[in-house]
């Protein structure tokens, strides 16, 4: 079993996925090698698949990280996505071995989940809030847009950015921002009351005053 690190991010998208078909076997799915993509569901146009085949082809020839488009029907019944994203990754090895530089873009139609797993080699560049920045802000919104071939280049492309260090997200998903926007309130209102305070104090400073 290679070692790895597992980086996840799941989201409920508001966009109609097509239909599960019968219950799937638990056996893990086969490698798509020597491709690099699997779309069960049938996803992409025949000219789409082959692009962004070729794609990760010469981005691995360029870095020799390997990346895998894994587009599932759905779960097994029953199935956790984290515990058989992981297996699947462990079953298929992407990467070189002695590297272990290999990345997983995971989407599960039917259970509308999707994840990036990761091997330890590429850690650094792809760390779990960058990973959760690429699946909120480029994935997730072309999803809702129905557009999963360009969910689907972009989700590719912002990994492929990430990796060499050129990704530059917003930093923030949209959950992460509200904390800040409550905060910039408060810091807000706190002024607005110090500075009622100070003007109290100022306009009944001389009626405090006692005199002989």
């Amino acid at each position: 079993m290679i070692s790895l690190r597992t980086i996840g991010a799941s989201f409920w998208l508001a966009l109609v996925f097509p239909g599960t078909g019968a219950a799937r076997a638990e056996t893990l799915p086969p490698s798509p090698e020597p491709r690099y993509v699997l779309d069960e569901p049938g996803w992409l146009p025949r000219a789409s698949f082959e692009s962004i085949d070729d794609r990760l082809e010469s981005y691995e020839r360029e870095t020799s990280n390997q990346l895998v488009v894994a587009i599932f029907r759905g779960l097994p019944p029953g199935g956790d996505a984290f515990d058989f994203s992981q297996r699947v990754f462990e079953k298929w090895k992407p990467g070189q071995k002695d590297k272990d530089n290999g990345v997983i873009l995971f989407v599960f139609a039917a259970d509308r989940e999707l994840r990036i797993h990761t091997g330890y080699g590429l850690e650094g560049a792809l760390p779990d809030a960058r990973c959760k920045q690429i699946i909120a802000n480029e994935i997730v919104p072309r999803l809702r847009a129905n557009d999963r071939e360009g969910a689907i280049r972009a989700g590719v492309e912002a990994i492929i950015a990430a990796s060499k260090g050129e990704y530059k997200g917003s930093g923030r998903t949209h959950r992460e921002l509200i904390p800040n926007e409550v905060a910039t309130w408060v810091i807000i209102i706190g002024i607005i009351l110090l500075f009622t305070i100070l003007e109290m104090l100022r306009r009944g400073g001389p009626d405090d005053v006692y005199t002989g």
